[in-house]
């Protein structure tokens, strides 16, 4: 069974108290949603506190404040191993609240999927972020669209996103990424070989780093989905992707 709260957030936690025991302990999701305007800091920790006791629940947190960022109120520890799926895409985070989301991700061992697309962590917050990201072994679904992390950044992640043997979606677009990115991009294709969809759009490869990324490419046996738009590659491109 799904349980799914909406924006008011006092009529979810209303629910929860009068339903928590006659939940089931299989109960299998509780999907929270914040969009702007709202302040539940408060109301989200009475929640997390709650939930506690459904071992295996699996916790979906959408958070949109823009201007007070669930990292900020150090919420998704409450969940612990419950937390399966960390949305906090368009958030103006930056690179110190990336450090502070590093130290609550050690928090998450079943974590699959984080989206952090349209922030601005940049290149010191994936060097932040990358050192809980290597303890995520279950993570499948890693969004980083949108975060100028250069070719520095992404050097950091191939350096561990080996670690997670199950990464599938790989989400790097619009990162200010041109050629002296290809070398770890090829790292981590090589060894992510899970991986069945990747997305590069809005970056810049020419000339002979094109023909490494696109050679890469093609020895991801399992890659079923290709992003690469507005990338200034050449019509031969396709030619050596095959």
């Amino acid at each position: 069974a799904d349980l799914f709260l909406p924006d008011r957030m006092s009529f979810g936690l209303r629910v929860c108290k009068e339903l928590r025991q006659e939940l089931p302990l299989q109960a299998s999701k509780f999907v929270l949603i914040q969009r702007a305007g709202y302040d539940f800091k408060e109301s989200v920790s009475s929640l997390a506190s709650n939930l506690r006791r459904f071992q295996r629940s699996h916790v979906a947190l959408r958070w949109r404040t823009g201007t007070e960022p669930l990292v900020s109120a150090g919420l998704t520890s409450g969940f612990g191993d419950a937390l399966v799926d960390l949305d906090l895409s368009k958030n103006r985070l930056c690179s110190k609240e990336a450090a502070t989301l590093s130290g609550l991700l050690r928090h998450c061992k079943a974590l699959a999927r984080l989206d952090l697309s349209g922030n601005d962590i940049k290149a010191d917050g994936a060097r932040s972020l990358c050192s809980a990201l290597g303890e995520c072994e279950n993570l499948t679904d890693l969004n980083l669209r949108g975060n100028h992390i250069r070719a520095e950044g992404v050097e950091i992640l191939a350096g561990v996103l080996g670690g997670c043997p199950g990464l599938s979606r790989l989400n790097l677009g619009l990162n200010l990424l041109n050629g002296e990115a290809v070398g770890s991009l090829e790292r981590i294709m090589r060894e992510c070989t899970a991986l069945t969809d990747i997305r590069f759009c809005y970056n810049d490869f020419t000339g002979e780093p094109a023909k490494r990324l696109a050679r890469a490419l093609g020895e991801c046996r399992r890659l079923c989905r290709l992003e690469l738009p507005l990338c200034d590659l050449e019509p031969e491109f396709c030619s050596w992707l095959a």
